[in-house]
């Protein structure tokens, strides 16, 4: 498995892991033929793992939370850096 910023590769080392969660696969959706299908210690799950029953709330509570930081002249949560990209 090779990891990087933009990309997860897998080209046979998960055989040979403890095992693996996946969220995203490439080629997405995953074939039914492929061969991570077959892997008794990998997890496929359908690329909503990070949506859960609260996401509403989490995302008004930054809303609210960065309201109150711009009006006290505060640092924001989750400035995103539009030059370095993240």
């Amino acid at each position: 498995m090779t990891m990087t910023r933009d990309s997860i590769s897998c080209n046979g080392p998960v055989l040979n892991a403890n095992g693996a969660g996946l969220d995203v696969t490439d080629p997405e959706p995953l074939p039914p033929n492929h061969e991570l299908w077959t892997l008794p210690n990998v997890i496929i799950s359908p690329h909503v793992s990070s949506t859960t029953d609260r996401d509403e709330d989490r995302r008004w509570l930054v809303m609210r939370e960065n309201l109150r930081r711009y009006i006290n002249g505060e640092k924001l949560l989750n400035v995103v850096d539009k030059n370095l990209g993240c």
